[in-house]
């Protein structure tokens, strides 16, 4: 590009006959001349140039053109070979733009000279692919699923790290390779021809989804994946975008679902099935052997009659009963109904009933028969099957809340190892800044007015004062920053499989910290006071998460029964707290941790439910029963302890975990 003469550029015509759009601005980047062409592609008024600053004529200035314009000035020349910008009244403009300084007759930088060019058709094209290509790479390089950026014959040009992870590959091993041909799978030639068929159809612009099952020595993966073409503005597809899922778990947990519903027909079949018939007209019943079996009633005394079986029936499926034998009488449909009754022994069963009605010659509805069949068993095993399954989602999502803690302590522990490490050296520069001025004070007792009327404007003397107790104030809260950070890293190890040796103050003090935000005063509470009795405990063997998720229950319940006080008047004349006692057993081979709570307390007949799967006091919304019952099992089944509640009402409520300090090897 042609430099500006060293006198001044406002002389020459070139300016102005020049291709490109010029504009020269001064050392204080006041504009001293610009080209008509220049003030067209930024939609400037000509006579409103002249001795404005760049940023009067950008008012919307990017960051970057601040720091390009001052590398000029300090000799360095910008480049930029295409930018979409913001024009005034709505425009948007590719523009190609270079910055350059041009100097005096003594060699001086003397400004900068912006030039800018409207780019063409074909560059605005590849510059829009280019940018798309980046935003595609950026989405695929974040993303948690297996992702990889393809062209239409299937070449791999980008893979994320999530895929790489997974296939345990370096990127470089795969890229440029047709996609059937990468070595993370070994793949029959069936599969090969599928997904070949695949990458075709969406080649031609289809979305295609596939499921394939792939071999990697012994091991057996299920991938569920999906292939989004991608077009340009022309609709012709530019690239294939596959999109992969691990689902080889859930297929496994589909198949043990399938072989359990197996298992609950095969069990059906040896279950208690009675006969039974209803003469409408007479009101006779007849049972068959195995209705009384069911019913829990003796074989020699007559059936009960129709009034009498719905007493038997639970209260809350009699109207659905009821219902039930109206359709099938009145509008002569087969019914197939489950239902509970009681039995003598107050024994609950559930049952289930098909049947059909039966006409006389003229049509008429008098009689229903049916089939009982006893499907308790079943009903008990889908409970059991419900109850693990909310327990594995509650477990995962104490594991996924852990890894969350885990990235957010990572993410916030490099800025806090900035701050904190610098707040040391601020507050010795700043110290020396204020000897300095002491010496300055002692040795030039009678400064200058000038400087006599800025010290009154600052306040010199409560600046002096106050320095340092704000650098105080900061390093406080510095060290507060780190401290959470750290309970964040320690609380956050929700997934470690293995058993370690675990401290037990750590995971403690973890947990309150998480907490700290439900237990400080607000404008509605005074607060919980938590009480510490902490003895001299030595680490103990378990999984440090699972720990840290049982102090988190207890202690969640017991905040969550003190804010049930709020408000109320024995809240201030005795404040909430949590007394949180360890020990030593007397045996010397366990501890004991003991958190007790000056709530409500717990009536009796809650106690004994407590540890239920699904049994919750709490309103719909509020908790799903299972915080209290994962405790339990994780303390005696995982660390084979013992958890124990003692509570009272009005008087608080205790609950007691008993660890060994050494697990026994099984």
């Amino acid at each position: 590009m042609a430099q500006p003469q060293s006198t001044s550029p406002l002389s020459h015509l070139w300016i102005e006959q020049s291709p490109m759009a010029i504009a020269v601005f001064d050392q204080r980047l006041r504009c001293i001349v610009a080209s008509e062409l220049w003030c067209k592609i930024h939609q400037i008024q000509p006579d409103q140039v002249k001795g404005a600053t760049f940023g009067e004529l950008m008012p919307t200035l990017p960051p970057h053109w601040q720091t390009a314009l001052e590398q000029a000035l300090k000799g360095i020349s910008i480049s930029n070979e295409g930018e979409l910008l913001n024009i005034p009244q709505g425009k948007r403009e590719w523009v190609r733009w270079d910055v350059t300084p041009w100097r005096d007759t003594q060699g001086k930088i003397a400004g900068v000279m912006w030039s800018s060019t409207l780019l063409t058709k074909q560059r605005k094209q590849a510059l829009r692919r280019q940018q798309q290509e980046e935003h595609i790479r950026m989405i695929i390089d974040h993303s948690v699923q297996l992702m990889a950026l393809l062209t239409p014959e299937g070449q791999i040009l980008e893979v994320n790290n999530t895929t790489l992870a997974w296939a345990r590959l370096q990127r470089e091993s795969v890229l440029g390779l047709l996609f059937w041909d990468v070595p993370w799978w070994e793949m029959s030639v069936s599969n090969q021809a599928k997904l070949k068929g695949a990458i075709a159809k969406a080649a031609n612009g289809e979305w295609v989804q596939r499921e394939i099952t792939v071999y990697r020595g012994e091991q057996v993966t299920v991938l569920n994946f999906s292939i989004t073409p991608i077009t340009d503005e022309r609709g012709e597809v530019c690239y294939l975008l596959p999109e992969g899922q691990d689902i080889t778990e859930r297929k496994n947990a589909e198949q043990a679902m399938i072989q359990q519903e197996t298992n609950w027909n095969t069990a059906q079949k040896f279950a208690q099935v009675g006969i039974w018939e209803w003469n409408i007209l007479t009101g006779e019943v007849i049972w068959s052997e195995g209705v009384f079996r069911i019913y829990g009633l003796n074989l020699e005394q007559a059936p009960p009659s129709l009034d009498r079986q719905v007493d038997l029936i639970h209260e809350g499926d009699r109207q659905r009963f009821y219902t039930t034998l109206y359709n099938t009488i009145y509008h002569e449909d087969p019914y197939d109904l489950e239902f509970r009754i009681i039995r003598s022994d107050q024994s609950l069963r559930y049952i289930h009933a098909q049947g059909q009605p039966r006409r006389t010659e003229q049509g008429e509805v008098s009689h229903l028969f049916g089939i009982l069949l006893d499907i308790t068993d079943r009903k008990q095993l889908e409970f059991q099957l419900q109850r693990s399954q909310n327990q594995l989602l509650e477990l995962e999502k104490m594991s996924s809340l852990g890894q969350l803690l885990a990235g957010v302590a990572h993410e916030i522990n490099n800025p806090v190892n900035f701050i904190y490490g610098n707040l040391s050296h601020a507050e010795n520069y700043i110290q020396d800044l204020l000897n300095l001025i002491a010496l300055y004070q002692t040795t030039y007792p009678q400064p200058a007015s000038a400087i006599q009327e800025e010290i009154e404007a600052i306040d010199l003397e409560f600046l002096i004062e106050d320095l340092p107790q704000l650098f105080a104030s900061l390093q406080v809260g510095a060290d507060r920053i780190k401290e959470i950070v750290v309970s964040l890293r320690h609380f956050s190890r929700m997934d470690e499989a293995e058993m370690k040796l675990v401290d037990i103050y750590e995971g403690l003090e973890s947990t309150l910290m998480i907490l700290q935000n439900r237990l400080k005063p607000r404008a509605d509470s005074v607060g919980i006071i938590v009480i510490k009795n902490y003895a001299d405990l030595p680490k103990i063997q378990g999984y440090a998460g699972q720990l840290n998720q049982v102090f988190m229950n207890i202690l969640s319940n017991a905040i969550d029964a003190l804010e049930e006080r709020d408000g109320q008047p024995e809240q201030k004349q005795k404040p909430s707290q949590i007394v949180i006692t360890t020990e030593i057993l007397p045996t010397g081979k366990g501890i004991q941790i003991r958190f007790m709570d000056n709530g409500p307390g717990i009536p009796p007949s809650i106690q004994r439910r407590l540890f239920d799967p699904f049994f919750t006091t709490k309103p719909l919304g509020k908790g799903t029963g299972l915080g209290l019952a994962i405790s339990y099992q994780i303390i005696t089944e995982k660390h084979h302890g013992e958890l124990v509640c003692q509570s009272q009402p009005g008087a608080g409520t205790e609950f007691r975990v008993t660890i060994p300090i050494e697990q026994e090897v099984e």
